[in-house]
């Protein structure tokens, strides 16, 4: 079904703006400002009453498959006896709530609505630059991350505090950082790309957003993206030629001079993740079947990566953040973390055609997106292994009541 169509079907659709409110619901979940200011377990139950409200308010039943797999969510929350029993029961929550979700909207229709959203949401934070020239405040309260980083609240954006003092121009969007924003924009950019709803104008917009949000991994994730469809019939050395020339751009339009580049600051960021990856690394050699246990990074991660690097490097300015996302959850669930990790990164939805190679460049930019920024365990996690899940299962337009 093309996005026309369904942009038309949907118009005369009742059931369009609770589906639209649905995809918000998720999004805003997934550790936005809102989320982290107005409590996480909170916002995590407000979500699953209201999906299972329009779940039963529709009529809407659940495939046995997908009920099977989803609840192998749970089978990974406890499979090793140091689970912590908190983060047990905010699986179970977000694990019915997606499994409810993906019976309530189509994957098509539901990465329509994702990619309004967020596109809305990065032309709105353009604003963000004037804000930061002109050094201007908010008169609503402040959102406060967890990290407790103070942000001007504009509603649909938060200005850093810090960024406004320091002139930092970047767009961090309603999330705690530039980084964790681009996560988002790189996924909408995929949705939009795997059912062919990019053209010149759009595509061009995705760049730019890119470009003021300042995330290089975020650049880099999508150019792997667009170069995905074509890639067959590009050599090697104009792959390389190209990439190189569109990081030149980045860092010219990023930079007022380009030495910045490697400065102490990226210097450490990068150390930092190569850390993050060192922990996870090590921790599921020594227990590679069941891991180390869902949601133990703090009681168990910590001191382990205190051990493994020494007291001086683990609190030096690189820091570990475990923003490693996907090798995290992989040494805390064990093996069966790689059956999760198959179905985020090779999604089997959309409409345009691409080789076995091209999808592992789209592997590649999603395996970058995810392991720079940790969200395997918010909820966005689990609706696109889901509905990964569903595509490979031939089950993406199904729409049965």
């Amino acid at each position: 079904m093309s996005s026309g169509a369904i942009n038309r079907s949907y118009i005369k659709n009742n059931h369009a703006m609770s589906h639209f409110f649905l995809v918000l619901l998720i999004i805003l979940s997934s550790k936005s400002l809102y989320f982290e200011m107005f409590g996480t377990n909170i916002f995590t139950i407000f979500t699953f009453i209201i999906v299972f409200f329009v779940f039963f308010k529709e009529k809407k039943t659940i495939r046995i498959d997908v009920l099977i797999f989803g609840y192998l969510f749970l089978l990974v929350s406890i499979i090793s006896l140091d689970f912590d029993i908190k983060t047990f029961i905010l699986m179970l929550i977000k694990t019915i709530t997606v499994i409810m979700l993906i019976s309530i909207i189509k994957f098509e229709v539901f990465s329509l609505h994702y990619s309004k959203i967020i596109k809305f949401i990065a032309f709105v934070s353009i604003l963000t630059y004037p804000i930061i020239f002109f050094k201007l405040s908010s008169p609503l309260f402040n959102f406060i991350s967890i990290d407790e980083r103070i942000h001007e609240n504009f509603i649909l954006f938060g200005v850093l505090d810090n960024h406004i003092a320091h002139g930092v121009y970047r767009i961090n969007g309603l999330w705690w950082e530039p980084g964790a924003f681009h996560f988002f924009l790189t996924i909408s950019f995929l949705f939009d790309f795997l059912y062919e709803r990019l053209n010149k104008r759009s595509t061009i917009f995705y760049i730019i957003m890119s470009l003021l949000i300042g995330s290089t991994t975020g650049l880099l994730s999508i150019i792997l993206i667009l170069l995905s469809k074509n890639v067959s019939r590009l050599n090697l050395i104009k792959l390389i030629y190209l990439v190189i020339i569109l990081f030149f751009i980045f860092l010219l339009f990023k930079y007022t001079n380009i030495s910045n580049k490697f400065d102490l600051d990226s210097s450490m960021s990068l150390l930092s993740r190569y850390y993050d990856f060192l922990i996870s690394y090590n921790m599921f050699l020594e227990n590679p079947l069941v891991g180390y246990g869902l949601g133990n990074q703090i009681e168990k991660a910590i001191p382990f990566g205190i051990d493994l690097l020494g007291y001086n490097s683990y609190f030096s300015l690189a820091k570990p953040t475990g923003s490693d996302g996907i090798t995290m959850f992989i040494s805390q669930v064990g093996l069966l973390g790689f059956i999760f990790a198959f179905f985020l990164l090779f999604p089997n939805y959309g409409s345009v055609k691409i080789s076995t190679l091209g999808r592992c460049f789209i592997a590649l930019a999603l395996l970058i997106t995810f392991n720079t920024q940790n969200f395997t365990f918010l909820i966005i996690f689990n609706v696109l292994v889901l509905y990964s899940f569903s595509s490979w299962r031939g089950l993406v337009y199904h729409d049965k009541s």
